[in-house]
């Protein structure tokens, strides 16, 4: 920290003294020297994750007629996601951090590579709208620090050719956007128009709006769709990931007191009308670190939801999160406290689950939730009851040889026996009509239509399986004895 009446002292650097986050954390805070300065490390796995400073200025260390305090922020680390939040004042007893003025400290000039250089013009604020700039709100706040400013020119060109760059040199094809939220989406409608233009289509651009709001989340995709150009939407699907969904399964695997039915309704696609063309479905991500609640890890069954995103192709594209797949690392070293323990590496499921979504659910073109709220379809439920499962029937297509498609998910902690009325297709699925279990995982190898029309399902506690229309093979194919005949060019 500097004043015009005392600058930089040529002092040797201090180091902050832990802990220090002051009277909001219950804890004591650090002196500063005016002039010196001090090496800080922001806390980011506690409770308080703050850093608390007291300076106490002497007659001589500021101009009595009017002085500014200088506080120089110097990022070291390759991230930065810290702000001021806080300046209190002793003489007039009043936080007077509206006080605050920020003017942008980067430079990123004569660049090894030649190319990116950017300097505070930038960045915001910047001469165009330092008058006017308050840098509050989802665009303009400081959430991470120094803020891009889409809307001047050189900053978009820079980022569009970077983006370009990455496609020509590197061979990206799919592009995920951080954050979305706090920039605009003329922006990604305008890179988007650029890069179809330059002939590049990406087949994966997601953007991630940390959100469970239906709304913000569909509101987001529209409003980029808005400034594209017909031939970029024609070629080119902005995505956006489900949080709602994803909020969804988390209740259901690990709240056995939460009605798994609100599945149904809750994912993009159910309750903002969604394309799943523009919809990425997840399970798990790196951004739910705490014990609880939404930012939380599912803890119990994630692959329940796997389940779910992998065998309901109108929801969008699925992903697998990397641990869910190989497996939690344990705790250690202060790291990865908030990782469930306890699970397995679900890589042989997920694996199955993929080729049951390539083999019979890819390009289905409905989907029918026969045990939903108010649903036309009966249930006699033996044991086990309709909050704790998911039951849903997909629509025949050309590329499964149109065989229909049974799914069943038993969340709860009890065997599932339940005679379950199906969609008959006008007669077409009539009595005696043959489902096969693909997975091998229920009571039994196959299913007939009854009479009424209803299908016998039987899982155990937390399990799940899927019946494909017609006499099958349990997936997956194993090849355990083959001969072969020679043939011309072929055996």
């Amino acid at each position: 920290m500097q004043t015009t009446a005392k600058g930089f002292a040529g002092l040797p650097a201090t180091a902050e003294a832990e802990p220090n986050g002051g009277g909001d954390c219950g804890q004591g805070n650090n002196p500063l020297i005016l002039g010196q300065d001090v090496v800080v490390n922001v806390e980011t796995g506690g409770s308080c994750n703050t850093d608390e400073f007291h300076l106490t200025l002497a007659a001589g260390d500021f101009n009595a007629a009017g002085d500014t305090i200088q506080i120089y922020i110097t990022n070291t680390g390759g991230y930065s996601d810290h702000r001021i939040y806080g300046i209190y004042s002793t003489s007039t007893n009043s936080d007077i951090a509206g006080q605050l003025l920020y003017q942008t400290y980067t430079d990123y000039s004569n660049m090894p590579s030649g190319r990116g250089q950017m300097n505070f013009e930038f960045f915001k604020p910047n001469s165009a709208n330092a008058s006017t700039n308050t840098l509050g709100g989802d665009w303009d706040g400081m959430y991470f620090f120094y803020d891009y400013d889409q809307f001047q020119k050189r900053t978009a060109d820079t980022l569009i050719n970077y983006t370009k760059w990455n496609w020509t040199d590197l061979g990206v094809r799919g592009f995920r956007m951080d954050a979305v939220k706090h920039f605009s989406p003329e922006f990604v409608g305008n890179l988007l128009d650029s890069m179809h233009t330059a002939g590049m289509n990406p087949d994966m651009v997601v953007g991630e709006w940390y959100s469970t709001n239906a709304g913000e989340l569909s509101g987001w995709v529209n409003n980029v769709k808005s400034f594209m150009d017909a031939g970029t939407q024609a070629a080119i699907q902005p995505k956006i990931f489900d949080f709602t969904l994803r909020e969804n399964l988390r209740q259901a695997c690990d709240d056995a007191g939460f009605d798994t039915r609100n599945i149904f309704n809750g994912s993009l696609r159910d309750a903002a009308g969604m394309s799943g063309f523009n919809v990425v479905t997840f399970v798990n991500n790196h951004d739910f670190r705490d014990g609880s609640g939404f930012a939380s890890l599912i803890k119990n069954h994630p692959n329940l939801g796997y389940a779910y995103v992998l065998t309901n192709n109108q929801l969008g594209v699925p992903t697998v999160f990397y641990p869910d797949y190989y497996g939690y690392p344990a705790a250690a070293g202060g790291l990865y406290g908030y990782h469930p323990t306890g699970l397995p590496a679900y890589k042989p499921e997920i694996d199955r689950l993929m080729q049951v979504l390539k083999l019979y659910v890819n390009n289905s073109p409905s989907v029918d939730y026969l045990n939903r709220f108010s649903t036309p379809y009966s249930s006699n439920f033996i044991e086990g009851n309709s909050s704790r499962s998911l039951i849903y029937q997909l629509e025949g297509s050309a590329s499964n040889g149109n065989k229909d498609v049974i799914v069943a998910i038993n969340f709860g902690n009890t065997i599932l026996k339940v005679d379950q009325q199906i969609n008959n297709r006008g007669g077409l699925l009539g009595t005696s009509t043959m489902f096969t279990d693909v997975l091998g995982r229920s009571a039994f190898p196959y299913q007939l239509v009854d009479a009424s029309g209803r299908v016998y399902i039987e899982l155990p506690p937390h399990s799940y399986s899927v019946w494909v229309q017609g006499s099958l093979t349990v997936l997956p194919l194993n090849i355990t004895q083959f001969s072969a005949v020679p043939k011309n060019n072929q055996v």
